[in-house]
């Protein structure tokens, strides 16, 4: 009887379906806005030709002085909650310069931006080149859920004196 219970229990599992995609943000036009308060001169535009021929996209062009510390950010235009069973996010990524990462900022159950003084954030930094890249990232156990995504910034934290213009693209951004 044990045995007929365990083989239709592994049955089960092994045909049970895959976790499924949750689409967080397909960054149609006017999901995402440029934060008021940004630090340096940058674009947020709709773009008609997303990863994976998605029919949109977000462009980030944004430019950095060279005169010490700037970030642009973009807020989404109404608020995106995480599933309190997703594990994993990813989002697709084309970039153009290294050094200067993509910044997925989140609050979490608690309303909080911090935890033990980190940023509750997904820095991508190695989404550089002309190819769409699905970047991956595992939830931490730690934060308390649920997790609120507001905001994605581009920074120069580790090149500050360069005077430069970078341009990404980002795409689905999904939970899973």
């Amino acid at each position: 009887m044990r045995l007929a219970a365990s083989l239709a229990l592994l049955t089960a599992l092994c045909v049970a379906p895959a976790a499924e995609n949750t689409v967080l943000s397909a960054f149609g036009a006017n999901d995402w806005v440029p934060e008021k308060w940004n630090k340096t001169d940058g674009t947020a535009t709709n773009v008609p030709d997303g990863a994976n021929k998605t029919p949109n996209g977000q462009k980030l062009e944004v430019r950095f002085s060279g005169k010490g510390f700037e970030y642009f950010v973009i807020n989404p235009s109404s608020a995106i909650t995480v599933p309190k069973d997703a594990t994993s996010l990813s989002m697709w990524v084309k970039g153009s310069k290294p050094g200067y990462p993509v910044v997925v900022k989140f609050r979490d159950g608690k309303g909080q931006q911090k935890l033990a003084d980190k940023d509750i954030e997904w820095p991508i930094f190695d989404a550089t080149g002309d190819a769409w890249q699905q970047q991956h990232f595992s939830i931490p156990g730690s934060w308390e859920k649920p997790l609120t995504i507001y905001a994605i910034a581009v920074h120069n934290w580790d090149k500050q004196a360069d005077a430069v213009a970078v341009t990404y693209y980002l795409d689905e951004l999904a939970a899973r």
